[in-house]
């Protein structure tokens, strides 16, 4: 009843939380022993996505890799079952409608998704280890990552991996008038789901 009041009257918020996470502690070394290999996408791989990205939604992976992003994925056989990319430029957050300016040494990692049936089994947390290896070795100190707030296993698995909540982005819609405004956190604990995730 409160989404249609809301829809109604024209009111909508968006929150997005964002997380940052440093690349200056040694990585943890996460290797899982099954049938599934982790390396970075090429423009070959695009055709082997399988049921993770229907044909109308490869171009947008196409897009990615031409504009210089990277992209890691966990392969079964030479299929595609999960996936994250990254980004050494600033990226546009459309529902936030806010720009995240991606400095000299820091890298923005965006669109992990993993195949229903392939939850749950550290694929997620083992690609973003292998991206923050990989990111290391190339001189990149910081990582950051941003997360709608009703995300809930987004943000789970963001802090499972060592990112810290640092930013949240606020932007509310009222019949057509936009308000945006942002709150730097200081207390990153207040804000994290889990204490302590392993």
């Amino acid at each position: 009843m409160m989404k249609f009041i809301t829809r109604l009257i024209g009111f909508s918020r968006i929150k997005q939380i964002i997380y940052i996470r440093s690349l200056l502690d040694p990585v943890e070394d996460k290797k899982l022993q099954t049938e599934i290999s982790f390396r970075l996408i090429t423009l070959d791989d695009i055709q082997r996505y399988g049921k993770l990205a229907p044909e109308e939604r490869r171009p947008r992976f196409v897009k990615y890799l031409s504009l210089g992003n990277l992209g890691f994925g966990a392969f079964v056989a030479d299929t595609i079952v999960a996936h994250t990319w990254i980004s050494l430029e600033d990226k546009w957050l459309n529902r936030a409608n806010e720009m995240i300016q991606v400095k000299p040494g820091e890298a923005y990692s965006f669109g992990t998704e993993t195949l229903p049936e392939y939850r749950n089994q550290d694929l997620g947390s083992t690609l973003f280890f292998i991206e923050f290896e990989y990111l290391r070795e190339k001189g990149i100190g910081k990582v950051i990552g941003a997360v709608l707030d009703k995300n809930y296993p987004s943000r789970r698995m963001c802090e499972k991996v060592g990112f810290l909540p640092a930013k949240i982005l606020y932007k509310v819609n009222f019949k057509g008038f936009e308000l945006k405004f942002s709150r730097t956190i200081k207390n990153a604990n207040k804000f994290m789901l889990k204490k302590n995730i392993k």
